[in-house]
């Protein structure tokens, strides 16, 4: 089996392996550092809830490392980059507004998609 195989196998088997465990829905935690909520939400979560964002994760720069190793195009590396950074994003934020400036919330969703808009126009298709 190539990598590129393995890689897409490996990306689907993480969604079968998190619906195999039994996960308790019931305790909810406080699991981001600089995040406490919003709209009367306080932030928690079941640890369950948690897990499946970051498996969410793997599948997706799994499937992006595959593409990249595939084809070699430069833009799947930036994706595969950006994807990390959301981890950790979400890990410290849950993913949440860094800044507002004028009522507009400003959350790193805008710089992965400016980021990505800047390397297909200065890169293109380039291997």
């Amino acid at each position: 089996m190539n990598k590129v195989t393995g890689l897409l196998i490996g990306a689907y088997a993480v969604s079968v392996i998190f619906s195999a465990v039994e996960w308790d829905y019931t305790n909810r935690y406080d699991f981001f550092p600089l995040f406490d909520g919003y709209a009367g939400w306080d932030g928690k979560m079941p640890l369950a809830t948690y897990v499946y964002h970051y498996c969410q994760y793997a599948v997706i720069m799994m499937i992006v490392y595959a593409a990249w190793l595939a084809s070699g195009y430069k833009i799947f590396q930036v994706v595969f980059w950006l994807e990390f950074l959301d981890i950790i994003d979400y890990a410290l934020r849950y993913n949440h507004t860094w800044f507002t400036v004028y009522g507009f919330d400003v959350e790193y969703n805008h710089f992965k998609l400016i980021t990505l808009l800047y390397f297909v126009e200065k890169y293109g298709d380039s291997k």
